[in-house]
């Protein structure tokens, strides 16, 4: 992969992200549910995870009624590509 390939991957990881967060701090579950893939895991630490869509999906369901209305505010992206459809990154929120 070139490294105008990889960064075109990264800025399209970090659009992802911030889509994510918005469909969060609106309430929208399934726009949530939608940025995930059928066999991710969520690792949210103290606050807890899932694994796998179904288990996804419950999981935020249960966080968004908790928390009701959110702001992310979303910095310091580490992000890995790990393959040539895969990669792994954690962020501030």
């Amino acid at each position: 992969m070139s490294t105008g390939d990889e960064f075109e991957e990264l800025e399209k990881i970090r659009q992802m992200r911030i889509q994510y967060a918005n469909y969060y701090d609106t309430g929208d579950l399934e726009g949530v549910v939608s940025s995930f893939t059928d066999d991710a895991i969520v690792d949210a630490g103290v606050h807890g995870g899932a694994k796998g869509i179904d288990e996804i999906r419950a999981y935020f369901a249960s966080q968004i009624e908790a928390t009701g209305r959110t702001l992310h505010f979303i910095s310091n992206p580490r992000i890995e590509l790990t393959g040539v459809d895969t990669a792994k990154g954690t962020w501030y929120c």
